[in-house]
């Protein structure tokens, strides 16, 4: 059965980078794949996790 918990600051980095992606996903053939990918190193780098 799925739990739900309140979310906690050692959420943030993953539940970052999570919504950054689906932002991105829905955004970037708008903004362009150069911002997409500029914007996701940073977000990349920010929040200390690494996605491939």
């Amino acid at each position: 059965m799925t739990q739900i918990r309140a979310m906690t600051e050692q959420d943030v980095p993953s539940v970052s980078l999570l919504i950054g992606e689906s932002w991105r996903r829905t955004y970037s053939p708008i903004m362009g794949a150069e911002t997409a990918a500029r914007i996701r190193m940073k977000i990349t780098c920010c929040s200390g996790l690494r996605r491939n």
